[in-house]
């Protein structure tokens, strides 16, 4: 039987695509002088992916308060309006066309990385019920009070978690035990 760490197990999962792991270009990346123009407002870049030339069109929006245009590429597949296009399956595409996701929507015990995260906003030991510094005389009182209150409600919900578990946890333990009844 193997040990794997806390709150691992069931069977692997195939590596999502993520925006993090995948090759990209950003309009930030492109100098001015290498877009040929097309009129006022939009122009038109060549790029060479594994030997395809790719053309992408560059519009410029006008800002509230004036200055130069905010560029933006468009994606060729849906025409969204995009700071950054993605290479999946030798083709540019925004991160929706391309199916991409951030890692921080699939973490797993968020509850857990939310009581750190409170925990490190109120200055304190970063492992859940460990005990809280005293309010720093900057905080005011009620912003104070609702940070704790709120780390007080995620540390619930993560000792309800493990609480839940702790049942399951047996049954698997006795279920190897009778399973494996000399190792």
């Amino acid at each position: 039987m193997s040990t794997a760490p806390f709150g691992v197990g069931g069977k692997p999962r195939k590596p999502r695509p993520l925006v993090d792991t995948s090759a990209r270009i950003c309009v930030y990346d492109i100098p001015g002088a290498a877009i040929a123009p097309l009129g006022p407002l939009a122009r038109e870049i060549t790029v060479d992916i594994n030997g395809m030339e790719t053309v992408i069109e560059v519009v410029c929006d006008a800002r509230f308060l004036g200055g130069d245009g905010q560029q933006y590429f468009l994606c060729p597949h849906c025409s969204r309006k995009v700071w950054h296009l993605y290479v999946r399956d030798e083709r540019l595409a925004c991160r929706q066309c391309s199916g991409l996701d951030y890692a921080s929507r699939h973490t797993r015990r968020r509850g857990l990385h939310r009581v750190r995260n409170l925990r490190h906003r109120l200055g304190a030991l970063p492992s859940p019920l460990a005990p809280l510094p005293p309010r720093p005389k900057y905080w005011r009182r009620d912003h104070w009070a609702r940070a704790v209150a709120a780390l007080v409600v995620a540390e619930a919900m993560v000792a309800a978690e493990l609480r839940a578990m702790i049942p399951r946890v047996r049954r698997r333990l006795n279920r190897d035990r009778h399973s494996n009844p000399g190792a």
